[in-house]
C-alpha cells in the first residue's frame, strides 16, 4: 500500500466485502419476511417491492452508520498513518471509498427492489415521468453525496475533539471528550444553519424560486463538504497523530 491505487484498491476491497455482508443480510430478511407474509397473510408478490424497498431504506442507514466507524478508524490507525502517503492522498482515498461503496450498496439495493415488483417498479418510474433530466440527476446527486457530507462532518467532530482533548489532563479527558462532542455538533449546527440562510439569501434576489433552491442546495452541499474536508485534512496534517499500538 505504498501508492495512492494500492491504498485506495486495499480499502475498497475491505469495504467490498462489508457491503457484501450487510446485502446478504438485507436479501435473506426481504426474502424471508416476503414468503412469511405471502403463506400466512396472502400478500401479493407484486407487492414485495413495497418490502424490499422499505428494508432498503434500513440497511441503507445501518450500513452509513458502519461506513462511518469505518472512516474514523482510519484516521489514528498505525496501519495506514505511518504509511509513505500524504494525509491529502490518505484523506482523499478514504473518503472516495466510502463514496464508491456507498453507490455500489444502492445500485444493489434499487436492482434487487426491481427483481421483487419489475411491473410496480416500472409503473412507479412512469409516475415520476414530470420533472426534467437535470431534476432527477440533481436529486440522485443529493442521495448519494449526502452521506460523504454526513460523514466528513463526522470526521470533523472527531479529529477537533481528538485536537482539543490533547491540551487537557488525562485523567478528565474522557469526560471532556462527551462535552466536546456535544459543544462542537451544536456549535456545527448554528454554523451550517447560519451559511444555507446566508448562502440562499445571496441568490434570494435573482433566483427566488422552489427550483432555484432546490439546485442552490446541492451546490452548497458540495462546497461544505469541501470546506470541511480542507480543514479536516489541515487537523490530520498537524494535530492527529496514529494511535500506538499497544501489547
Amino acid at each position: 500500500m505504498t501508492t495512492f491505487s494500492q491504498l485506495t484498491k486495499t480499502m475498497l476491497k475491505t469495504r467490498v466485502n462489508l457491503i457484501h455482508k450487510v446485502f446478504g443480510i438485507y436479501l435473506l430478511v426481504t426474502l424471508v419476511t416476503c414468503f412469511y407474509q405471502t403463506l400466512i397473510h396472502g400478500l401479493r408478490i407484486t407487492d414485495w417491492l413495497m418490502f424490499s424497498f422499505s428494508f432498503g431504506v434500513l440497511a441503507s442507514l445501518v450500513l452509513a452508520v458502519i461506513l462511518a466507524v469505518k472512516q474514523e478508524r482510519v484516521w489514528t490507525a498505525p496501519l495506514y498513518r505511518l504509511l509513505p502517503l500524504s494525509e491529502t492522498k490518505l484523506y482523499i482515498g478514504n473518503v472516495l471509498t466510502n463514496f464508491f461503496s456507498w453507490i455500489y450498496f444502492e445500485i444493489l439495493v434499487v436492482l434487487l427492489t426491481f427483481i421483487m415488483g419489475p411491473t410496480s417498479f416500472v409503473k412507479i418510474l412512469q409516475t415520476m415521468n414530470n420533472g426534467s433530466f437535470l431534476e432527477y440527476a440533481v436529486g440522485a446527486g443529493i442521495i448519494l453525496i449526502f452521506p460523504t457530507f454526513i460523514w466528513c462532518s463526522v470526521s470533523l467532530v472527531h479529529l477537533l475533539t481528538n485536537t482539543f482533548s490533547d491540551f487537557l489532563p488525562i485523567n478528565i479527558q474522557r469526560i471532556s471528550r462527551v462535552v466536546l462532542i456535544i459543544v462542537l455538533v451544536y456549535g456545527l449546527g448554528k454554523i451550517s444553519n447560519l451559511a444555507t440562510n446566508s448562502f440562499t439569501m445571496i441568490f434570494a434576489s435573482s433566483q427566488a424560486t422552489s427550483d432555484a433552491s432546490f439546485y442552490l442546495s446541492f451546490v452548497y452541499l458540495i462546497l461544505t463538504t469541501i470546506v470541511v474536508s480542507i480543514i479536516n485534512i489541515y487537523l490530520l496534517k498537524n494535530w492527529v497523530q496514529a494511535t500506538p499500538k499497544t501489547a
